[in-house]
């Protein structure tokens, strides 16, 4: 059993407890995850079961869409409501001006990421840093949000959608937004509604997948090589032989050059790269097949 899975991510739960679930669920060991969710965030959370973890770095790399809530006139030291706040008297601006403030973000930008994020400094978490009160130097990332709207402002709160690039942090995003309209602000929600090739109408929930595996259905498990836009190639049963029994070229004639998908009996098996009309082994799954 292998593939990815569009898991929905539930709040209350690191993104590595959401996969250890799975692994339980699936009884299978080996399942990774791209793009990781603050725990009390909610969303999609891409997995890839077994042999699939070696294909994470061949779906293509999509924008992400998220719905976030903000308060102003409150901060925190994790620039969302799970931390220590601190409140800030202020005036509150009308939704013009939130509106204003906000386009002032698209297109372009470096950002710095947050002390509470996964990021690694000397193989340490920077969030391990933090609760220890030690602050660690952050270089800006450049970051990239096509799309930023409004979806309600009563004064006080307020919810957005997002279109933004991988490596955005919302939680920064919206503690800068607070900074450049002078009341401050924190994120008070977070739900990732795209990520990368997986949309949250698509998701399953952990409870979801329990169910269907005790009806011994498997849909929700998808072929890696979906979304991915290769050519692909049917190779014979010497050829498929020849590369997974570790002959890293083999002559046969190619289409061109570059990456390419492996398909034996229509079956994906991997992917290899043309180059002067050899095919060089690049990553490859075992299937079963008749001698």
């Amino acid at each position: 059993m292998w593939g990815k899975i569009n898991l929905y991510k539930e709040s209350n739960m690191s993104s590595q407890q959401a996969v250890s679930r799975l692994r339980r669920l699936l009884k299978i060991k080996k399942i990774g995850h791209s793009g990781t969710l603050d725990p009390m965030a909610t969303g999609v959370l891409n997995c890839f079961v077994s042999q699939a973890t070696k294909f994470i770095d061949l779906l293509p790399e999509g924008e992400k869409i998220y719905r976030a809530d903000f308060i102003l006139g409150k901060t925190s030291d994790t620039l969302d409501i799970w931390g220590e706040l601190i409140s800030h008297s202020f005036i509150p601006p009308s939704e013009a001006e939130v509106v204003e403030k906000l386009g002032t973000f698209l297109g372009p930008s470096l950002q710095t990421p947050p002390m509470y994020s996964a990021l690694k400094h000397k193989g340490k978490a920077l969030y391990k840093y933090a609760r220890e009160g030690v602050e660690i130097p952050r270089k800006k990332r450049e970051i990239h949000i096509s799309n930023l709207e409004l979806l309600g402002f009563d004064g006080e709160e307020g919810s957005i959608r997002i279109h933004c690039s991988r490596g955005t942090y919302i939680r920064t995003l919206i503690d800068d937004f607070g900074q450049l309209l002078g009341t401050g602000a924190l994120m008070s929600g977070l739900v990732r509604e795209k990520n990368d090739w997986a949309r949250i109408e698509d998701c399953y929930t952990l409870q979801d997948i329990e169910g269907l595996i005790a009806q011994k259905d498997w849909g929700f498990l998808q072929s890696v090589d979906r979304n991915v836009d290769l050519v692909s190639i049917d190779i014979p049963i010497n050829i498929y032989d020849d590369l997974l029994t570790g002959k890293t070229k083999t002559i046969l004639k190619g289409q061109g050059e570059g990456r390419v998908l492996l398909y034996y009996k229509d079956l994906f098996v991997g992917t290899a790269f043309w180059k002067e009309d050899e095919l060089q082994r690049e990553k490859l799954i075992q299937v079963e097949h008749d001698t």
